[in-house]
């Protein structure tokens, strides 16, 4: 839905009283409202909503830019802003905003926990002062990687060496807590001495006396696949991939730190893809998985709420957010402004 179909589709609801809605309503940012979103209002006052249009948002009291002969010095100037910042206003909340995070994220942050916590990569389960507000695709869960090394393996049954390893190692397969030790010795043997690609039943032989199941879970999932039909509806695919990662001994016994999100948004991740069958026709296993895994690196995990500290943040993630103090760093002719995309 485009926002003036959603604004449209909204209205619906309301009216039919399918939505109830609050008292009191602020509309922030519509300076110059679409008939669908007037509609919309009028709607919202006709179920019992006030509804106050803010059309002036407040201004910073101060701005300034700086120059900086590189972003090493830059980052540093930033770490002492940060602190600064942080002990002059207690539980502020304070944005670090950077054209390109994925790039540049990671290395902020430890920046920044440098300088506002020396200590934080000693073991421990304290709240670390800085975040780091970076939409993760799915495939960056633990688990739901562990289900694609899986797939993967059954779709092109040869694997490289590292992909064995990561499977091996996986703490998201049945046995795994047992067999950990076994793996990982078998794991270290293939890194020493293969060293190339293997196949899956070559793995599957040389796994049934050092980790057997695993190597049984594997096998069975593998003869599930081998006497599938060769092509199927992306809905016949994704009942059969659910049943085929449990024969396959997935998501294990293991606990993830995202324990209360990631099965919820794995179980809709296969609701969708079931969903597009109209759009993706008939396909093989193989298609099925690969057009799975784009789904699911396309599918971002909502970012936690931050009420204060540091939050380091993207550019293009910034809007709708109210902060106490704010710092753009990496404004270099490199990186700003952003190159256009036309996809």
């Amino acid at each position: 839905l485009d926002p003036d179909q959603a604004a449209d589709r909204l209205g619906e609801d309301i009216a039919a009283g399918a939505i109830v809605v609050p008292s009191v309503l602020h509309f922030a940012g519509f300076l110059t409202p679409t008939p669908q979103q007037t509609a919309l209002c009028e709607r919202l006052n006709a179920a019992g909503a006030r509804v106050i249009r803010v059309t002036e948002l407040s201004r910073p009291d101060t701005m300034f830019r700086v120059e900086y002969p590189d972003f090493d010095a830059e980052l540093q100037a930033t770490a002492q802003w940060a602190r600064a910042a942080v002990e002059a206003e207690g539980a502020a909340h304070i944005a670090v905003v950077l054209p390109d995070i994925r790039r540049d994220g990671l290395r902020v942050r430890r920046r920044l926990l440098d300088s506002l916590a020396p200590d934080w990569r000693a073991p421990g389960e304290a709240v670390l002062p800085v975040q780091l507000a970076d939409p993760r695709p799915l495939t960056a869960l633990a688990p739901v990687h562990a289900a694609f090394l899986v797939l993967d393996a059954l779709r092109l049954r040869r694997l490289d060496y590292r992909g064995v390893g990561q499977l091996l190692r996986t703490p998201f397969t049945v046995g795994a807590e047992d067999e950990g030790l076994k793996r990982a010795i078998l794991d270290r043997w293939l890194r020493e001495r293969i060293q190339q690609d293997v196949s899956l039943g070559w793995l599957i032989e040389v796994a049934a006396n050092a980790a057997p199941v695993f190597a049984d879970a594997l096998a069975r999932a593998a003869d599930a696949v081998a006497a599938a039909a060769d092509r199927r509806e992306a809905g016949e695919w994704a009942e059969f991939i659910d049943r085929l990662l449990t024969q396959a001994g997935w998501p294990g016994a293991a606990r993830c730190p995202e324990d209360e999100s990631w099965q919820a948004a794995w179980a809709a991740l296969l609701e969708d893809f079931a969903r597009a069958g109209s759009v993706l026709g008939s396909l093989s296993f193989s298609g099925a998985v690969r057009c799975l895994r784009l789904l699911a690196d396309e599918r971002r995990l909502p970012m936690p709420v931050v009420p204060s500290g540091v939050e380091i943040i993207g550019i293009g993630d910034l809007a709708g957010h109210r902060y106490d103090s704010v710092r753009v760093c990496g404004m270099s002719v490199e990186d700003w402004p952003l190159p256009v995309s036309y996809t």
